[in-house]
């Protein structure tokens, strides 16, 4: 059963911030650590002003001794419907992700950006993509797996990771193509873990990274279970994900597209400072790829002069 779970929602807000948990995670559990007050999605409410924020439930067992899982591609679907039920994908929108949640939330977005069953308006909101630790070629959790399979009863979500790694290759080609669209304006933030699971490093540096151009990973002291859980708010995983938040949040109310000084994978880019045309000089902020002029003292909008 999916579930998705309001977590809290400041006055006015103007971005969704949903939190998509991995493998055997759930809505809660995923994001806390062995403190009371140490489930950070609160704290992403609390410490952000201007956003809402969500925590997505959904059936994801590694095991069939453990429960149930939807293959990839129908769970998109099924988490799309839920957040469309909630009026999630009206505003603009931030996924932060860990895991096999972040090929979720990919699937997702390619199902609504090719413009399937009603659901196209999540490519065009999102502003945002964080991925926690996220196997993008695939993961070396399936080496325990394979170890274990003759009693392990290893789930389709488990299948996925095994047997398609060609799947993940071409979701990641896709996902790479479509950022790198024009008008697509999508941010991410990418980290990935250092210390062992259990004697196994469940995704390498390599596979964490999805290839996108101006995007460096960001290496975290953490095994793969702890990743995304951060100890307290100086961690550098809370610390890195409150500045990107805290950036989407600022572009949804100037109405651009990524923060500036972020790049993407399209090419397009914030220009501080004076941009000549048609005889006048006009000094602010112009975003490129969306043809927009900010002013920066007024505040207001329009198109530069040709």
């Amino acid at each position: 059963m999916t579930e998705v779970v309001a977590v809290g929602s400041a006055e006015g807000a103007v971005l969704d911030v949903v939190f998509v948990h991995g493998l055997d995670g759930n809505a809660r559990t995923s994001w806390s650590g062995k403190r009371e007050d140490s489930f950070w999605p609160r704290w992403v409410v609390e410490d952000i002003p201007g956003v809402a924020v969500w925590s997505v439930g959904y059936d994801a067992a590694s095991s069939k001794w453990l429960g149930h899982a939807m293959p990839i591609q129908d769970r998109a679907i099924n988490v799309l419907a839920q957040l469309q039920n909630r009026g999630i994908g009206q505003r603009p929108l931030c996924f932060v992700t860990h895991s096999m949640g972040g090929l979720l939330v990919k699937e997702m977005l390619l199902h609504s950006a090719e413009g399937r069953a009603g659901y196209r308006e999540f490519a065009a909101a999102v502003r945002g993509v964080a991925f926690l630790a996220t196997p993008h070629t695939g993961s070396d959790l399936t080496k325990v797996v394979k170890a274990l399979s003759v009693v392990y009863r290893a789930t389709s979500a488990v299948e996925d990771l095994r047997h398609n790694s060609a799947h993940l290759r071409q979701l990641n080609d896709r996902y790479r193509d479509w950022v790198a669209e024009p008008g697509v304006d999508v941010a991410h933030r990418v980290f990935f873990e250092t210390l062992p699971t259990k004697g196994v490093r469940v995704v390498d540096a390599s596979s964490a990274n999805p290839g996108l151009a101006g995007v460096r990973p960001i290496p975290v002291d953490d095994d793969h279970i702890g990743i995304c859980k951060p100890a307290d708010r100086e961690s550098v995983v809370y610390g890195q994900v409150k500045l990107f938040v805290t950036g989407v949040r600022d572009s949804a109310r100037a109405g651009t597209g990524s923060p500036a000084g972020e790049a993407t994978a399209g090419g397009r880019r914030v220009i501080e400072g004076p941009v000549a045309g048609g005889g006048v000089t006009l000094t602010g902020t112009y975003v490129a790829g969306h043809d927009m002029w900010i002013d920066g003292a007024e505040g207001a909008r329009g198109k530069p002069r040709p």
